[in-house]
């Protein structure tokens, strides 16, 4: 997306607006075939935190959506990460 902000404009006006499509298309292909071929996914469930041995497993409650909102207020990195987004 950056490489399109910065670059998109420059090559529009060089060539043509479907030659920056073609381009940074192409740009993005090949990082994310990078991406897939570098970066191996957590094997699922290796970064949970193992379960006390002594409680039996209880489903979690789910949170309602006013308590979600009321939450997302309160902590003001996610306010900047929102804004800044």
């Amino acid at each position: 997306q950056a490489l399109g902000v910065a670059f998109g404009a420059s090559i529009a006006a060089a060539y043509s607006w479907r030659s920056a499509f073609v381009v940074l298309g192409l740009i993005g292909v090949a990082a994310a075939a990078a991406v897939w071929l570098t970066i191996r996914e957590p094997k699922r469930g290796g970064l949970d935190r193992p379960a006390p041995a002594a409680v039996p497993h209880q489903p979690m409650a789910r949170a309602g959506f006013g308590e979600t909102v009321s939450m997302f207020f309160r902590r003001p990195t996610l306010l900047v990460l929102s804004l800044a987004g």
